[in-house]
Order: C-alpha cells, then structure tokens, then sequence
C-alpha cells in the first residue's frame, strides 16, 4: 500500500487528474468548474 509519503504523491496526481477532466468538461459543457466538480465528487458524471 505504501506510506504516508507515497498517498501523498498518489493524492496529488490524483487531484491533476481531475483537474484535467474538470478543464475538458468546462470546456465541452459549458458548466462552471464548481458545479462539474460536486458532479465529479458524487460520482454521477
């Protein structure tokens, strides 16, 4: 599983990720970034 330091790491790249997905989205829906990412942390995207 790992340590502290590497969930750290693996929270971080996480949270690029959904940037990542968060920045295609806006751009594809129009929907402001709040909004996709409460849709994304419900997991009903």
């Amino acid at each position: 599983i790992g340590d502290t330091e590497e969930m750290q790491k693996a929270i971080a790249m996480l949270d690029e990720v959904k940037e990542s997905i968060i920045n295609a989205y806006e751009i594809k829906t129009g929907q402001s970034r709040a909004k996709i990412s409460h849709l994304m942390d419900g997991e009903t995207w």
